[in-house]
């Protein structure tokens, strides 16, 4: 009888743990909305001036914007300012932690900020994230510290940053370890996107279907 309540437990807990996971990874995409942007998001970069991740980031930035060029929306991630503002790091930790407890609070610091998605690339350790705070009109990603473990291997950075800026855009995760988009509850890690050629990992067809279906080619800003 009590290996029947142990096994009981312990599959109750997995359950939960992975319906909790899925939630996090619907949040993503519920951050916007199902419908995806209204408008031509502008982007601030937060960053020190010579930090090496800037190039990634607009890599990424431009991935995504080839991309909607390609499935034949006019809809674009927006002009892009860079701003070496510092923000304290116990904020970008905060957040990052916020995910796994769904609490969503914007500083003031970072409400003040100009622009409708700021992605901050931090010297802080966390773990990378998006958060979508739609009564205050932004979207914020966070990438933790470059120097951290997989984010020192090859071709892992733009990757992180192109697949948090995917979850900005609207789309959630999938399990395929082959695709940009692959994350939580699936058993993967970033390392996966180590390569000695510079490149994005794909989008799944499903995700590119998901995109026309929240950018169509008659997407218009309101």
């Amino acid at each position: 009888m009590n290996r029947i309540k142990i096994f009981l437990l312990v599959f109750i807990s997995l359950l939960l743990t992975c319906t909790l996971q899925n939630k996090y990874a619907m949040d993503d995409v519920l951050a916007l909305g199902q419908s995806g942007w209204s408008k031509v998001p502008s982007v601030v970069l937060v960053s020190p001036e010579n930090d090496s991740r800037i190039q990634a980031a607009y890599e990424a930035i431009n991935f995504w914007n080839q991309t909607f060029a390609q499935i034949g929306t006019s809809f674009r991630l927006g002009s892009v300012t860079h701003t070496a503002e510092k923000i304290p790091a116990n904020q970008m930790v905060s957040l990052s932690r916020g995910i796994f407890v769904n609490q969503r609070n914007l500083p003031e610091n970072i409400q003040k900020m100009p622009g409708d998605l700021i992605l901050v690339l931090s010297d802080e350790t966390f773990i990378s994230f998006e958060y979508g705070f739609p009564s205050k009109g932004k979207v914020l990603v966070g990438i933790k510290n470059q120097k951290i473990f997989p984010l020192t291997l090859p071709n892992v950075t733009r990757n992180v940053i192109a697949h948090e800026l995917g979850h900005a855009i609207g789309l959630g995760h999938n399990s395929d370890p082959t695709k940009l988009m692959c994350g939580r509850p699936a058993s993967y890690r970033p390392n996966l996107f180590e390569s000695e050629q510079a490149r994005f990992f794909p989008l799944s067809e499903e995700e590119i279907i998901t995109l026309k279906k929240m950018h169509p080619p008659n997407w218009k800003p309101i």
